[in-house]
């Protein structure tokens, strides 16, 4: 975005997965990069100092926004707009074009492939026209050769553009080929309506689970809706709780922990029918602390 713009600054969505924020920071402070976190929806960005702006879709709460005022007035103002999203979510959502979103990036992973312990992963990259000969990576362009028949060539970029230093868009050399051949293929096979399927299948999971927090001392902080991640608030006060306790049923479920903003504590669990009551029970413990003599421990 940068190099399109020629300007220094970054504006993420407060609301972005912490470990892009963080990778983020980290790519931009060894470029000299400002990046600033906030609400984009409330952004200004008429001093025209804004390089881009990277937002989540859906976000790390799982909720769907409306980016379209957004992104008109960063447009406005010169201000390339990225959307970081999830190919599983967007086949029951608006794509990032109709947003008129300049870049989408993401990660291929919901296509088949296992979590791996976080990586790695094939990404995937898509940006408009006018942006391709910026993209990094090897760009292959069509031509036809001299018989009339289908030739791929490194025409978009030079293939030296690796090693051309501070000059090069970017210093990848390596492709996670299997990784990327492995989603396309779980694509192809399934076929677009079938991914839909999985994608209603995933929700419907959240519903049950969601129906069953009734019965454990806890509500939603926000109404279930679709693909949106529950956020569970406990009624009772979980500070007694350590991680040593908790340890031993988050491996039993193959729950993520994850540590947010301000040293907030989350737990991530998948949810299928066979898991769901197993994911209860584990709430129902979470609730009631046990004591020892009157004191919890």
């Amino acid at each position: 975005m940068s190099r399109q713009n020629k300007r220094r600054k970054l504006f993420l969505s407060h609301l972005l997965h912490p470990q892009t924020v963080s990778v983020v920071q980290t790519r931009a402070d060894s470029q000299g990069l400002t990046v600033e976190v906030g609400d984009v929806l409330r952004a200004d960005f008429s001093s025209r100092d804004v390089a881009g702006v990277l937002v989540q879709y859906p976000d790390t709460e799982g909720t769907v926004t409306d980016f379209s005022v957004m992104v008109e007035h960063a447009h406005e103002n010169g201000t390339l707009v990225c959307f970081a999203t999830d190919l599983l979510a967007l086949t029951v959502l608006r794509p990032p074009s109709e947003f008129d979103a300049d870049v989408a990036v993401g990660s291929s992973q919901r296509f088949g492939v296992p979590l791996g312990y976080g990586g790695p992963h094939a990404g995937f990259f898509a940006c408009r026209q006018s942006l391709v000969r910026l993209m990094p990576g090897r760009m292959i362009g069509v031509t036809r050769d001299a018989s009339g028949r289908d030739a791929y060539r490194l025409a978009l970029q030079t293939r030296e553009q690796h090693i051309r230093r501070d000059k090069a868009t970017s210093n990848i050399c390596t492709a996670q080929a299997l990784l990327a051949n492995m989603a396309a293929m779980y694509a192809v096979y399934h076929g677009p309506h079938a991914l839909k399927d999985i994608a209603t299948r995933v929700h419907n999971a959240a519903l049950i689970l969601a129906q069953g927090h009734c019965c454990c001392r806890c509500k939603h902080i926000h109404p279930v809706s679709p693909l949106r991640r529950l956020q569970v608030l406990w009624r009772k006060d979980l500070s007694w709780l350590s991680l040593g306790q908790l340890l031993p049923n988050i491996l039993a479920l193959s729950y993520v922990w994850r540590w947010c903003a301000g040293g907030k504590k989350e737990l991530l669990a998948t949810s299928t029918n066979q898991r769901c009551e197993t994911c209860l029970k584990l709430e129902g413990r979470l609730t009631t602390p046990k004591r020892d003599n009157g004191n919890a421990v």
